[in-house]
């Protein structure tokens, strides 16, 4: 028995010695100091960006506010390794300025009208339409004796 338990632990050493470290996945490779040379690592938003994405999709397919509301947006990535919020490393660019302001996922409506913000994440896409009503729910048209005009309250 100790017999085969020592060829067996000669094996795995002898495997353990032969294998290089670049089949070995997040392996820590040993740097002597006859060896040093300049190392860059990745940050660790790079590392995810860096992560082939196949693809995103949002909490909202389109957002619709009144004047001065506001709501937030969650973006996910579905990539190879992992999936899971991104919503605070996407970059947001609406197509109109001043309709509505975002930050960090939240949508505040600014002003009348409507844009389609495009959301980026590493070299994938997505766009949002935003549409921004008045903030009066009710209109009411009254007409007055006076043909053709209209009287709004």
């Amino acid at each position: 028995m100790k017999k085969y338990l020592r060829i067996f632990l000669a094996f795995v050493l002898l495997l353990t010695v032969s294998v290089p470290t670049s089949y070995l996945p997040n392996a820590v490779q040993r740097v002597s100091a006859s060896s040093l040379q300049e190392v860059s690592l990745p940050s660790s938003q790079e590392e995810k960006v860096d992560q082939k994405v196949k693809s995103l999709f949002a909490s909202h397919e389109k957002v619709e506010l009144r004047l001065g509301e506001s709501t937030n947006v969650l973006i996910f990535s579905d990539s190879y390794s992992n999936s899971g919020d991104v919503t605070q490393e996407v970059s947001w660019t609406p197509k109109k300025k001043g309709i509505v302001s975002i930050k960090d996922g939240q949508f505040s409506a600014t002003a009348i009208g409507s844009t389609l913000v495009t959301v980026q994440y590493g070299e994938q896409e997505l766009k949002i339409p935003v549409q921004v009503s008045s903030n009066q729910e009710n209109l009411v048209i009254k007409s007055s004796e006076n043909e053709g005009s209209a009287i709004l309250s």
